[in-house]
């Protein structure tokens, strides 16, 4: 036959004889390649609203479970992706890994939204976040106030997602009672 089928690695030789009976030999060494292993990388815990990218590394070709065929693609949603990796000459692998879309943290600014002229309140953004930053650039879970205006906190949580509040305080004027 002029084609054999092999399926184990090793030397393979031919002799061929043509029609004035020359003959020629060859030999061919058939290596058995182990199946690719692709390593998936990328953050792969994300917060609301942003995205990350996922990189397959430097294979002949990709087919992701989205359908993008480019060694990376942008993701935004929670889930599972996969990629089938091939080296060009037959051999294939495949990983796949787990996306986590983390919620913003809930903040809201409590406290009275009004004071007295001399006096003041105690705005507090609630505790357990990891960390807190005040308009005025104090870093505690509260925030003392004494004067009208606008005050905002920005939290961040344990998973590194970041919200914001805005409250407005006013100052009442001191009241001035009439005795009839």
């Amino acid at each position: 036959a002029a084609t054999l089928l092999v399926d184990t690695p090793g030397d393979y030789s031919v002799t061929v004889t043509d029609a004035n009976g020359c003959e020629n030999s060859a030999t061919i060494t058939v290596t058995e390649s182990e199946n690719l292993e692709p390593t998936i990388t990328g953050e792969l815990s994300i917060c609301a609203g942003e995205s990350t990218t996922l990189d397959a590394g430097a294979f002949a070709s990709y087919v992701w479970s989205t359908g993008a065929t480019e060694p990376m693609i942008m993701v935004s949603e929670a889930g599972d992706y996969t990629v089938e990796v091939s080296d060009g000459s037959g051999c294939t692998g495949e990983a796949t890994v787990s996306v986590v879309v983390n919620d913003l943290p809930e903040v809201s600014i409590t406290g009275s939204t009004s004071i007295c002229l001399g006096s003041s309140t105690t705005l507090s953004a609630g505790e357990g976040f990891a960390s807190y930053l005040w308009s005025d650039n104090s870093t505690a879970a509260t925030l003392l106030v004494d004067t009208p205006g606008d005050y905002s906190v920005t939290v961040t949580d344990a998973n590194g997602c970041v919200n914001s509040a805005t409250i407005t305080v006013t100052e009442s004027e001191n009241l001035e009672p009439t005795i009839t």
